[in-house]
């Protein structure tokens, strides 16, 4: 049985076996030793080895000199098997060996009578045997304990609720017991969200005096209780500068889930008035993301892949909507649909190149992986299948890290098995594709079902179909069955060859994780597992240097975009921008909300649906000067002028012409004039057309159409390249002689050549 399930709930434990002296030495040691690469997660399971075999540590113990004999050696042997933890022999060696490092360097700069223990690769299995005396005695709470507070939902989903914190002060029993209610009760849901209680145990257990266990058996005292939670809650979300809206419609799950899972059933007290529910304010879903800008000034709504300040002029909101949407998607999937290739050549190239290899036996222990002939590891890695055994893996792909190759990770890089966040850019094909493909229908697509077949991808007469759940959906609509293209087909089809590997070795192993569309390999050579959506954010950023790196690097050749600016739009990069920006497009393009609700997937035409998805300045423009010209009729009045406007006026920048066009072209006419208390909103538009307004529209519209670099066009001259289509097009369906002239006029002198420098910068 292994103890540690996952590390990613270690540090929300406290320290339990090492006291404060302990954990300074051995924190400055992880800081400051110059080889090692472990860090806390290396104590946290240390004070856990300490915990359940009853060793509680202090510094005189750290200084006997029996230390290493008596608790050290136990330790190193813990991490031969998964017996301690639950991670790759690979994994496991690293945290024996880097804790031997620090160790080492403990007793060169304070501990010197420390004995003397130096790192080599058999040490866990020669101590082994020191862990398996000791197994026979571990404290059965401490076992317990440190097992993680693992849920999973109907959608086996895996969530850790953290419980360790309130397990020290409310004691075991109630501990237990909740744990107990919250998994029965989210094993019938399809999503988990640990967040709303993780965030009230931590509460609990820093007022623990305040709000003992009694109170949840007191009618009164319960909801006494929640109350104080309450004005606790959205006071630290006041200053944290969180949206309070959200915050509300959150703590009202945090209720309906306390009263469904603990109060219904009895296990809590029914309190004498119902728990308190804050009025939720009506808010478009668009401006549930909010965040200060760096100096200090203009809020942004980050909803979308594209940043909007809330307060943006009109001219900036026609920019933002007819350029830097599309562009953004674009620098998004182009990227994507780079790192999609690279993969999936990786993986041929493999399959190539283990033909003119040979099989590895073994022995090669000795080498760095740069010093094996590839499609000899090619060949090893085709005949054998995906091992991540490093008692397997050393001896054929080397056993020696070096800057050039970077070890094992990097040969798993070259074959080509899909790593921590390598499937991402297929995920953000998929639903740039296919936009009604949400977050959570991709995060747990099931390609087979559990009798072994592929359900999840069907070939149709007309082409091929995903099918998967929408955990949002009622049950009723929980099915979705998305029409590929032939791109998205032939995406599909690379994710299933390039995961064959890790397939394969999952349903050796017995695990049911086979069966999912989307694995990874850890950082290579891990253990296979259902691959998680990355989050870029600056705290992650911060945490993996690295990674930043060589993203912001890969993103330079496909945007303008460079540094802050640049870094701003990794961070907003997620499948549910996407998915909302590329709704946003669709409806730029079609003018239609009836087509962008087809294209997002909702069951049915929502009247508000675009304001759930623009923030609010964008929706504002199209409420007012959008609306007003291009959902109301047009009023055409002639006007008598010169065909050689262009010539005459030479424009040498897109900003001159822009201010020209929107003085000349169009005018909010209205019998306001006469009346000015009528709303501005229900005026008509009149475009003045005369011939040399319409040449330079029609030359705008050449120009953008004939561009062999579209990507670039600013979105000033795609929103008059539109305006120029649909006055055309209204001018020929209502053949208004004179109107026609001016057309047919126009027509004859319009030229993108005269356009050509300007379309490109706003």
């Amino acid at each position: 049985m292994t103890i540690i399930k996952n590390t990613k709930y270690l540090p929300n434990y406290p320290f339990m076996a090492l006291d404060k002296d302990v954990v300074s030495v051995l924190m400055t040691a992880l800081m400051e030793e110059p080889s090692g690469t472990a860090r806390e997660p290396t104590l946290k399971i240390f004070d856990c080895y300490c915990h359940i075999t009853d060793q509680p540590l202090n510094y005189i113990k750290l200084s006997c000199k029996e230390f290493i004999t008596s608790t050290v050696k136990g330790f190193i042997g813990a991490l031969y098997t998964d017996e301690l933890i639950g991670m790759t022999s690979i994994t496991r060696t690293a945290h024996a060996r880097d804790f031997i490092k620090v160790l080492s360097y403990i007793r060169k700069t304070s501990i010197n009578n420390l004995e003397k223990l130096d790192w080599e690769p058999d040490l866990p299995k020669q101590c082994y045997p020191d862990w398996q005396l000791l197994c026979e005695k571990l404290d059965s709470d401490a076992v317990r304990y440190w097992g993680g507070w693992e849920v999973t939902s109907r959608k086996n989903q895996k969530a850790y609720f953290n419980l360790a914190t309130v397990y020290n002060t409310h004691g075991k029993e109630f501990t237990l017991e909740f744990y107990s209610v919250i998994k029965k009760y989210y094993a019938k849901q399809a999503v988990i969200n640990p967040t709303l209680f993780n965030a009230m145990m931590v509460y609990l257990s820093e007022h623990s005096e305040e709000w003992p266990v009694s109170i949840f058996q007191d009618p009164l005292k319960i909801n006494v209780f929640f109350l104080a939670y309450m004005k606790h809650y959205f006071l630290k979300a006041q200053a944290l500068n969180r949206d309070l809206p959200y915050k509300a419609k959150d703590w009202r799950q945090l209720v309906t889930t306390v009263e469904d899972a603990f109060i219904q059933p009895g296990v809590w007290a029914k309190p004498f008035e119902s728990l308190p529910r804050p009025m939720l304010q009506e808010k478009t879903g668009a401006l549930t993301k909010i965040s200060k800008a760096e100096d200090g000034g203009t809020d942004i709504a980050e909803n979308l892949l594209t940043s909007v300040p809330l307060s943006v002029t009109d001219e900036q909101a026609l920019e933002i909507i007819f350029g830097q949407i599309s562009k953004d998607i674009k620098t998004v999937t182009n990227w994507a649909e780079e790192k999609a290739k690279d993969l999936y050549r990786r993986g041929l190239k493999r399959k190539k190149l283990a033909s003119s290899g040979k099989v590895i036996a073994g022995g090669m222990y000795h080498k760095s992986a740069d010093q094996i002939d590839f499609p000899d590891i090619c060949a090893t890695f085709e005949y054998d299948g995906y091992v991540g055994d490093s008692s397997y893996l050393r001896p054929r792909f080397g056993g020696k890290n070096n800057k050039a190759n970077k070890g094992l990770p990097y040969v798993a890089w070259q074959l080509g098995i899909p790593t921590t966040s390598s499937l991402f850019p297929y995920q953000l094909l998929l639903v740039a594709e296919h936009p009604k493909i949400t977050s959570s229908f991709l995060k747990n697509f099931e390609l087979y079902n559990k009798n072994g077949v592929m359900t999840g991808f069907r070939k149709t007469d007309g082409g091929y179909q995903l099918i998967g759940y929408k955990d949002r959906a009622k049950k009723s609509r929980a099915e979705q069955k998305i029409d590929l293209t032939a791109q998205s087909a032939n995406f599909v089809q690379q994710v299933i060859e390039i995961t064959e590997p890790l397939r394969n070795s999952l349903k050796a192993q017995g695990s049911d994780d086979w069966r999912y569309l989307f694995i990874t390999s850890g950082t290579g050579f891990g253990k296979p597992q259902k691959a998680n959506f990355p989050r870029w954010s600056v705290g992650y950023f911060n945490r993996y240097p690295k990674v930043h790196s060589q993203l912001m690097k890969e993103f330079e050749p496909h945007t303008e975009l460079r540094n802050q600016e640049l870094e701003k739009l990794l961070t907003r990069v997620s499948l549910g921008t996407l998915r909302k920006s590329r709704g946003v497009e669709i409806y730029i393009e079609t003018e239609s909300v009836e087509k962008m609700a087809e294209a997002l997937g909702h069951a049915k035409y929502n009247a508000n649906l675009l304001s759930h998805y623009l923030p609010e300045p964008l929706l504002a423009f199209f409420n007012s000067r959008w609306i007003r010209i291009f959902q109301k009729a047009f009023i055409c009045e002639a006007m008598k002028d010169s065909p050689y406007l262009l010539e005459a006026t030479s424009f040498v920048s897109m900003a001159e012409l822009n201010e020209f066009l929107s003085n000349h072209a169009l005018k909010i006419v209205a019998d306001q004039q006469h009346n000015p208390n009528i709303d501005q909103g229900k005026g008509e538009v009149y475009v003045n057309i005369d011939t040399g307004v319409l040449t330079a529209l029609m030359s705008i519209e050449r120009a953008v159409n004939a561009s062999t670099t579209p990507d670039k066009i600013c979105g000033t001259a795609r929103y008059w390249a539109k305006v120029s289509r649909l006055i055309t097009s209204q001018i020929e369906s209502e053949q208004d002689p004179d109107l026609c002239k001016h057309l047919e006029e126009a027509n004859k002198h319009a030229d993108e050549n005269t356009m050509e420098s300007l379309i490109y910068a706003a």
